[in-house]
């Protein structure tokens, strides 16, 4: 079930009606219930996937407290179970795949072997873990009541795409809610706002990225240039609409997610980059991988190691294909450059007496920033490693003497539709530097009424009239879905 489905439109209000309305010792159960029926829209299977994890994980977590002396050989257990279940799923394709090229046959039969990744399972495998790895540093206590643990292994506002829930934070919320108005209104506003740059921004830019890349070998390099930068926006705005959505949905049933993005394309650098983009995931490898590998504790080179290690890993988790190892691989090289560097760099602004207290250099490095980031992606969104090279060789020679209007309105939008975006993103970008002095709920709580409620209903509009739907429309699935 898609949160920008007619489907999700009509469940959201019956969970949330019944759940304030009945008895609390029921409110939990029903979560529970609403959380299996959701992900089982997707498939009954992965429902029986996801509560295998579960009680995987619950059994895992009661063997940790309860086994003073085989607490490690529970937790390795525990984790081989969810994390070997993840890696089977995810990647057992790829390996054959490559083995197979190796040996120069076919290991999948004719195609016959082929392994379907349950919807979301790179979430709720990180997320589940926590459990087990907080628990056995002492750091919460085991869940003994099996419906509370399996609410929050399975809560559908996280399930699919995250924010990756703490099992320390999230986990003790699993108590019934009592309806809360300001909470409940927050939380649709900000469910509204995630739906707007969903269908609105995300899934406009998403026609001319699709259409370009999909036929990037007869594309030229300029509009290469422009879909990549377009797909910047798309992958953000997609991603931050859904955990919007998610964190707000979850925050009309009285639940408290993390932010999972604090505008990253403002970022100065790399490393701050993944301090401020998918949040939970960039922290969740700092706390579970980075630091216990030795972080930057003992030495640069280990140092360094740890952030290949981190970032390659990172790729992989994303997918199972060479293009997301590569696209890991640049971020955590250019980390270890950047760092290697930093002492020639510090020396060289100080020699040619460059300034780097004002605006100017700032915006140097926010726009350096975001063209390695942009770079990157184009092996993000590429079908494969070797079509993401052939994409930027043709981007070497972008052919700028052909530029024409008409190439542009070859891409699926027409002008009405170019004029849309390019106020949505202004509007975007306006909203994200006004995000970075204050807090806009807070600013949209102290104006009158009148204005609020025309603010209100101003964006509900906006979605109706200028989100993409049309004739035989059908959900965009949202982007990190197929991680």
């Amino acid at each position: 079930m898609l949160f920008n489905s007619f489907h999700f439109i009509i469940f959201f209000p019956v969970v949330v009606g019944l759940y304030y309305c009945m008895p609390r010792k029921l409110r939990t159960l029903w979560l529970l219930v609403c959380n299996i029926y959701f992900y089982a829209c997707w498939g009954l299977r992965y429902a029986l996937v996801l509560l295998f994890l579960t009680a995987a994980g619950y059994a895992a977590g009661l063997a940790i407290e309860n086994r003073k002396n085989h607490r490690i050989r529970a937790l390795i257990c525990g984790l081989v179970v969810i994390l070997g279940t993840f890696v089977f799923f995810k990647y057992f394709n790829f390996v054959i795949r490559n083995v197979g090229s190796l040996l120069h046959t076919d290991l999948t039969v004719g195609g016959a072997v082929h392994i379907i990744a349950p919807v979301g399972i790179s979430f709720y495998s990180l997320q589940m873990s926590t459990y087990l790895i907080d628990l056995y540093r002492g750091e919460m206590e085991a869940e003994h009541n099996f419906i509370r643990y399996a609410a929050f292994a399975s809560f559908f506002p996280s399930l699919c795409s995250g924010p990756i829930g703490r099992a320390k934070k999230l986990l003790p919320q699993m108590e019934p809610h009592s309806f809360d108005y300001d909470g409940v209104k927050d939380g649709f506003l900000l469910m509204l706002w995630g739906m707007f740059q969903k269908v609105v921004i995300a899934d406009r830019i998403a026609i001319v990225v699709d259409t370009v890349y999909g036929n990037c070998m007869n594309m030229p390099g300029y509009l290469l240039i422009f879909a990549t930068i377009l797909y910047a926006f798309q992958i953000y705005y997609d991603f931050a609409g859904y955990s919007d959505i998610a964190v707000g949905a979850a925050q009309v049933l009285g639940f408290k997610l993390d932010q999972n993005f604090r505008q990253p394309y403002f970022s100065k650098s790399l490393k701050e980059f993944w301090r401020n983009w998918h949040i939970s995931l960039s922290s969740w490898f700092r706390d579970y991988l980075y630091i216990p590998l030795g972080g930057n504790r003992k030495g640069d080179l280990v140092k360094y190691r740890n952030l290949m290690i981190v970032f390659l890993t990172s790729g992989l988790w994303h997918g199972a294909s060479w293009n997301y190892l590569v696209w890991g691989g640049i971020h955590g090289g250019l980390q270890v450059i950047g760092d290697c560097l930093s002492k020639l760099r510090n020396k060289v602004t100080g020699v040619l007496k460059i300034r780097t207290d004002c605006f100017s250099y700032h915006m140097f490095q926010r726009i350096l920033t975001f063209v390695m980031v942009d770079f990157a992606w184009i092996f993000f969104r590429a079908t494969g490693a070797r079509e993401a090279f052939r994409i930027i060789r043709r981007m070497m020679s972008p052919g700028l003497s052909g530029i024409s209007g008409a190439a542009f309105l070859s891409l699926g939008l027409d002008v009405k539709n170019y004029c849309v975006l390019l106020v949505s993103l202004l509007l975007l970008l306006a909203v994200d530097l006004m995000r970075r002095k204050m807090s806009i709920r807070d600013f949209i709580r102290q104006q009158n009424l009148v204005f609020r409620w025309g603010l209100y209903y101003c964006v509900i509009f906006s979605i109706l009239i200028f989100g993409i739907y049309g004739p035989g429309y059908d959900a965009s699935t949202f982007v990190y879905m197929q991680f």
